[in-house]
């Protein structure tokens, strides 16, 4: 397989965000190759691009940590303590910037053979006036639990504080004592984020 960026919207053009050279590469059929709003290039593992008079090898995009220039963080886990806060990512934001973007997460209790799962989607806006912090979130749409037992029941909450917003995970299972708790979840934001999982 051979692709070529080259000319229309992927082509070359003046101006900031613009692509100035031609993406050209080749791999195996199915493989996909990303080109970022931060110019920043990932894609499926193994294959390798020209860009320019530069050769780069991609990253395997399920393994990344983060993606910048599209301000998502996926396929992430927490250990969280059963009916107890615990933080589990950050991003900085500057003095009049505004953030925003949508949290998709499932929860998981074990109890030996016992399983529960609670799964949902939050969004969240965020604003900064000088020392000034506003911030919001809510659940979007109604969470669904599978559980063949009792119940698993929290929420995501955000906060900020000196440039630095957090998200938290509270989530209590109706199992006492469960082996473990925890959180998956993928952030998306149309902002340039660049956000630490914890």
């Amino acid at each position: 397989m051979a692709v070529t960026l080259g000319g229309g919207p992927f082509g070359n053009s003046a101006g900031a965000g613009s692509v100035d050279s031609d993406l050209s590469g080749t791999g195996a059929a199915g493989q996909v190759a990303i080109w970022t709003a931060a110019l920043a290039l990932g894609g499926s593992a193994g294959l390798t691009f020209t860009v320019g008079t530069g050769t780069v090898s991609a990253t395997n995009v399920t393994a990344a940590a983060n993606l910048t220039g599209l301000a998502v963080l996926g396929s992430r886990t927490k250990i969280i303590s059963d009916g107890n806060p615990v933080a589990f990512a950050t991003f900085t934001i500057a003095d009049g910037a505004v953030a925003s973007g949508e949290i998709l997460y499932s929860v998981k209790s074990v109890k030996t053979t016992a399983l529960q799962v609670l799964v949902g989607r939050v969004r969240f806006a965020a604003t900064r006036e000088g020392s000034t912090y506003t911030v919001s979130v809510a659940e979007v749409g109604t969470q669904t639990l599978a559980a063949n037992a009792g119940t698993l029941t929290g929420d995501i909450s955000v906060a900020a504080t000196a440039g630095v917003v957090t998200f938290t995970a509270t989530f209590d299972s109706s199992q006492s004592a469960p082996d473990f708790v925890t959180l998956f979840y993928r952030i998306e934001s149309p902002d340039a984020l660049v956000v630490t999982g914890l």
